[in-house]
């Protein structure tokens, strides 16, 4: 799922996601992988399992979910690659 860079501190990356939120999706998995010029992040969404009510007549609202990525170092000069595009 695309995501949105909203800041950097230390080795944790804030980011946003646009996606199907409340009371049916969810984020379900960040993945980060690193090299010496780039970090390449993630996003996976999809039903909630623990939290879904998705049942007939329920409409999910697309929403801006908040997601944290944690990096082995910092971002710094590199360059940040949405993994899902």
């Amino acid at each position: 799922m695309p995501f949105k860079l909203v800041g950097t501190e230390g080795r944790t990356l804030r980011l946003e996601v646009q996606a199907g939120g409340a009371p049916c999706d969810g984020v379900r998995d960040v993945s980060v992988q690193e090299t010496l010029k780039t970090v390449t992040v993630t996003v996976t969404v999809g039903p909630d399992p623990e939290n879904a009510n998705c049942g007939p007549g329920v409409v999910a609202m697309i929403g801006r979910i908040p997601v944290e990525a944690k990096l082995r170092h910092p971002l710094g000069n590199r360059t940040l690659i949405d993994g899902a595009a």
